[in-house]
């Protein structure tokens, strides 16, 4: 369930029952940051394009951040 949907950040509502793989179709970039129940978690480009979150416990909540090096007005 998306619970926040912004230029910059997402927040996710999510039941995984177990490990697994978190896709969102938003086009994949360096520059966004992943906490899954606070926790930071690596995001890697999944079908070449996408945003994949590994996902080892069961989440509640998953939030991505956009963090570029330079700043957004």
């Amino acid at each position: 369930v998306i619970a926040r949907y912004g230029r910059d950040r997402l927040d996710l509502s999510v039941k995984n029952a177990a490990p697994g793989v978190l896709v969102v179709t938003n086009s994949y970039s360096p520059h966004w940051r992943c906490r899954a129940d606070g926790a930071e978690v690596p995001i890697f480009p999944a079908y070449g394009a996408f945003w994949g979150v590994y996902l080892d416990k069961p989440a509640r909540e998953v939030s991505f951040s956009y963090e570029p090096p330079y700043r957004l007005f």
